[in-house]
């Protein structure tokens, strides 16, 4: 029996002291704070369709690396999806 069911596997890095991650098109960041775990997923508007394949800070911008290209976010335009406490 097969299953075409993928799970994808975030990648994490650290980054200025923070941990951020990143799968496919999407990349975010977790902050863990006591017992609190916080997942703040940032919009990653241009990288929709393109595997990033790494993230990393120069300055004040974040680069992403794709099978495509880089994009890149300034830091001050870097703005949440969404963000969930566990």
């Amino acid at each position: 029996m097969t299953s075409n069911f993928k799970i994808n596997t975030p990648y994490l890095l650290e980054i200025d002291g923070k941990l951020f991650y990143y799968d496919t098109d999407n990349f975010g960041e977790i902050r863990i704070e006591g017992s609190t775990i916080t997942n703040l997923r940032y919009i990653s508007k241009g990288l929709e369709g393109n595997q990033i394949t790494c993230i990393c800070k120069h300055n004040n911008r974040y680069y992403c690396t794709t099978q495509t290209g880089v994009f890149y976010i300034e830091e001050n335009t870097l703005k949440r999806i969404n963000t969930i406490v566990i």
